[in-house]
């Protein structure tokens, strides 16, 4: 066989014969969601995903198997347009928590970060009592907003994701993901902070340097969270392991590099010369796949369409 016939065979078999890396797959969405519309987070609940939508104080319902049909409007009591900044969502049977960076405290002034619940059988919120912490208030200019929470049905836990927490001493930025205890108390629940575990409850996660987090969901006993950095164009999916017997994160503290499970890079890259937005703000998984939200509200491109973009899970 001559030299350049064995190198056209190779190309051949490159091309058709090898198995190629699986890319991404970007799902047609409704029209409605070419304005600006701020999609934070993204959870599924009977093939229906559930977006959420931080500036219009609402959840949007769309149809799993049909991306395209317009989705179904739901806005929960309490919800306040261009008051609330709402940005995590989870759902657990009847209920949905998300969480709100710009929530009353007791004082009734906003910026307070806060975790509510809906009960959709019942259609009315419920109290939720947090135990064992303080949650920062939230400085808009750095970004210390609760940005994904997510429920481990098993281990009766949720977690929380904190985009950054800055510590003035040092300087330096951390993600941190609190571990609370999940309860259930007729018409509220109750979080309470695991403190008595080796990492007390708080796992960090930095220094974030030009990153931000900004979601996470759980997946066969592992935690993957959406990581994104605008400077550098960057984009992953990042991996933390659970302990089997306890649902725990095995350390207290990681730094991204050692957790960084897969690049988005080039499906984002992809995404924006088809005028998506590349913000990715939500993750949430179903069937073996990741499904992945972006916010064009905010970000690099507001005027483009929100992404909703799935990806293998292996």
């Amino acid at each position: 066989m001559k030299k350049t016939t064995f190198i056209l065979f190779l190309v051949l078999l490159y091309d058709y014969g090898f198995p190629q890396e699986q890319k991404g797959e970007m799902l047609g969405l409704h029209p409605f969601f070419k304005i600006k519309c701020g999609i934070s987070s993204i959870d599924i609940k009977d093939s229906t995903f559930y977006f959420l939508s931080e500036n219009l104080a609402s959840v949007y319902l769309v149809n799993a198997k049909n991306t395209l049909k317009e989705p179904v409007r739901k806005a929960f009591p309490g919800m306040e347009m261009d008051k609330d900044d709402l940005e995590g969502l989870c759902i657990s049977g009847d209920f949905v928590f998300y969480t709100n960076e710009k929530s009353k405290g007791e004082n009734k002034k906003r910026n307070v970060n806060w975790i509510h619940c809906y009960n959709l059988k019942k259609g009315e919120p419920e109290d939720v009592r947090v135990k064992g912490v303080h949650f920062p208030k939230n400085d808009c200019d750095n970004n210390r907003g609760l940005e994904g929470i997510e429920i481990n049905e098993g281990k009766r836990l949720m977690y929380v994701l904190l985009e950054k927490d800055t510590n003035e001493k040092h300087k330096n930025e951390y993600a941190r993901i609190y571990v609370f205890n999940y309860i259930r108390n007729g018409n509220s629940t109750t979080l309470k902070l695991k403190s008595d575990l080796h990492n007390g409850g708080v796992v960090k996660i930095g220094p974030m340097r030009k990153f931000r987090y900004s979601d996470l969901v759980l997946h066969d006993n592992q935690l993957f969270l959406l990581r994104s950095s605008y400077e550098l164009k960057q984009y992953f999916i990042d991996r933390i392991n659970l302990n089997y017997s306890n649902g725990i994160p095995e350390k207290i503290s990681y730094s991204y590099d050692e957790i960084m499970f897969k690049s988005l890079k080039d499906e984002i890259k992809i995404a924006e010369k088809e005028d998506y937005s590349s913000n990715i703000e939500g993750i949430t998984y179903f069937n073996g796949d990741f499904y992945i939200v972006s916010d064009n509200e905010f970000g690099p491109r507001q005027d483009g369409k929100t992404l909703l973009l799935k990806i293998s899970a292996d």
